[in-house]
């Protein structure tokens, strides 16, 4: 796997949202090997993998946002600013990107995998350092969103409805 890959297929089960890879991933056991079909740099591709543990370790939930706030009610998403101290109170090294401070349940943003916490660092490749940043990269209706969980890395594509 490679950053940016997307993942189209688990064992030739289609993924049409990020959930379904979770929850087809969470089914198999440890130490399996499973084949995804992913598309990379516009190329389709058959991987096989090996199934690991996943780690324990949840963000912690952010406080409710103060300044620097977007919120994006059709996506069901509520985007801060990330400063020094919410970088270290979340546990994240670098304190580039967007935190996610709010997602509704249901919504498009939760359909793709957002969760509270989260830090974006990308949108459409391209780094991210305010909220307005991620409003922009959404205009054309999706984007492809590069958010890190403590320290793992994952892509999620969002889009409007």
């Amino acid at each position: 796997m490679k950053a940016g890959d997307v993942v189209v297929s688990l064992d030739g089960k289609i993924i049409k949202e990020s959930r379904d890879l979770s929850r087809l991933l969470f089914e198999k056991a440890v130490g399996v090997k499973v084949t995804l079909g992913v598309v990379r740099d516009k190329q389709a591709q058959t991987l096989t993998v090996v199934t690991v543990d996943r780690p324990g370790a949840k963000p912690a939930a952010a406080k409710p946002p103060a300044r620097d706030v977007s919120e994006t009610r059709d996506l069901g998403l509520q985007l801060e600013a990330l400063t020094p101290e919410r970088a270290r109170r979340l546990g994240y090294r670098d304190t580039k990107g967007v935190l996610v401070a709010g997602v509704v349940s249901g919504g498009p943003a939760d359909r793709a995998g957002l969760a509270r916490g989260d830090l974006i660092v990308e949108a459409d490749r391209s780094a991210v350092q305010s909220p307005a940043d991620v409003d922009a990269a959404l205009r054309d209706g999706s984007a492809l969103l590069r958010v890190m969980r403590r320290e793992a890395a994952t892509y999620v594509v969002l889009t409007r409805e």
